[in-house]
């Protein structure tokens, strides 16, 4: 399984695109893959954009909070247990 892990902040109009652009090109090379989106505490909305992405693929997962230090700590223990 390859994750990706796609860092976000107040991407609104770009991160929905962007992530779905990611699976269709990636699958083609690597069939088992999921991305973690960081929404890394973005005031626009980028969170929706990337629950929207969740909402249409199974393989999109979001971690999201104010503090980069907490952050880091989810995203390492969302990979380690993957």
């Amino acid at each position: 399984m390859l994750s990706i892990v796609m860092p976000a902040y107040n991407e609104e109009k770009l991160i929905y695109h962007s992530i779905m652009e990611t699976l269709r090109i990636v699958e083609k090379f690597v069939p088992e893959l999921e991305i973690i989106a960081v929404n890394d505490g973005s005031k626009d909305n980028t969170k929706a954009e990337i629950e929207r992405a969740i909402k249409q693929d199974s393989r999109v997962r979001m971690v999201s909070s104010e503090s980069m230090s907490h952050l880091l700590m989810q995203t390492l223990n969302l990979i380690h247990h993957s």
